[in-house]
């Protein structure tokens, strides 16, 4: 099965802001074509390394992912650009989320920005703490408050025993 996951993430971590830089991003996005979202998926963190090649990880891509692919559980980073409208600045805010290995996400409040120096290291612990200790993490926080979730395994269709004809000839 196939999911807009990208496109699930950031639409997330844009509904995590508040009201009102809410619709301040949103107008900067439709004035700015050129600011960019990215995601990646965390499996290790490097203390050694600065800024966002401190989290290991693979790209998320911006079209399908395949669920079939994905190793839950696992941590993600967002990354969202904004644009200050007076000063025409851009900024990054990057924020951490959970998907757990039931396909709920959860959000652990990690988050920071680019205004101040070193935004790297100062979620890196957290991530950290939550990269050991995965496993107990997924079972702790399964059961929390759902952000959203992702379907890892399709619907099942039931079909009726006589179903409504769709083409001419199968009413003969």
């Amino acid at each position: 099965m196939k999911i807009l996951l990208f496109a699930k993430l950031v639409r997330i971590t844009e509904h995590r802001l508040m009201p009102l830089s809410q619709r301040a991003y949103l107008r900067s996005l439709q004035g700015h074509v050129d600011l960019t979202q990215w995601a990646k998926f965390i499996t290790a963190t490097d203390y050694n390394c600065r800024g966002g090649y401190a989290f290991i990880g693979p790209w998320i891509n911006r079209g399908y992912t395949r669920t079939s692919t994905l190793k839950l559980p696992t941590p993600v980073l967002v990354s969202l650009e904004h644009c200050r409208p007076q000063s025409r600045e851009t900024y990054r805010t990057y924020t951490v989320l959970v998907i757990h290995s039931s396909g709920q996400i959860t959000d652990p409040g990690i988050e920071a920005d680019d205004l101040t120096y070193n935004w790297a290291h100062r979620i890196l612990p957290h991530t950290h703490a939550i990269l050991e200790d995965l496993a107990a993490y997924d079972k702790e926080h399964d059961h929390g408050p759902i952000t959203d979730r992702i379907r890892l395994k399709p619907m099942p269709t039931l079909s009726p025993r006589f179903s409504k004809p769709q083409y001419r000839q199968d009413w003969r």
